[in-house]
């Protein structure tokens, strides 16, 4: 058993350095793109969100982690879209890099780090334009949480189709 747990962990860690050389040759790709500055890690498994009864995933593309001047550890992620070529909404991009920025500041008080609203991108994969979070990203975030709120609150009234497969 000990093995196999050995062969899925080395199967997921190249997997993961796969994608993010992937990932990074990609971004490599689009001209203009204007990244922060920061270190690149492979994304890892983030554990989900319970955001007021609602359950909500973080699978971010890429991590990004720098080092301030007084030493303090900041952190962010980049995620990637792809609108079936169109370009992404701004505002679309805007409530996506909140929500990064939301769930990475959950995290915090574990990781020691210090999520920062210009390492938390949105990626636009039609046009390459970057979204990061906007300065309102705390109460785009606390918007979120609110609309869970209004979903699991209503979820149980609502009735599946005659046609659904449960």
């Amino acid at each position: 058993m000990l093995r196999f747990i050995g062969f899925v962990k080395k199967i997921t860690t190249s997997v993961a350095d796969f994608l993010t050389r992937h990932i990074e040759q990609f971004i490599a790709s689009i001209p203009n793109v204007a990244l922060p500055k920061a270190d690149r890690f492979p994304r890892k498994q983030f554990e989900p969100l319970m955001l007021n009864g609602v359950r909500v995933t973080f699978n971010p593309q890429v991590l990004l982690r720098r080092v301030t001047k007084t030493n303090k550890m900041k952190s962010g992620a980049l995620m990637l879209r792809y609108g079936k070529n169109k370009p992404l909404p701004a505002a679309v991009g805007n409530w996506q890099s909140a929500g990064i920025f939301g769930y990475l500041r959950t995290l915090e008080e574990a990781d020691k780090e210090e999520a920062e609203r210009a390492l938390c991108i949105t990626l636009d994969a039609v046009t390459g334009t970057c979204h990061d979070a906007p300065g309102n990203a705390t109460y785009l975030f606390n918007e979120m949480k609110a609309a869970c709120a209004s979903i699991n609150e209503r979820w149980p009234a609502i009735k599946p189709p005659k046609s659904a497969i449960l």
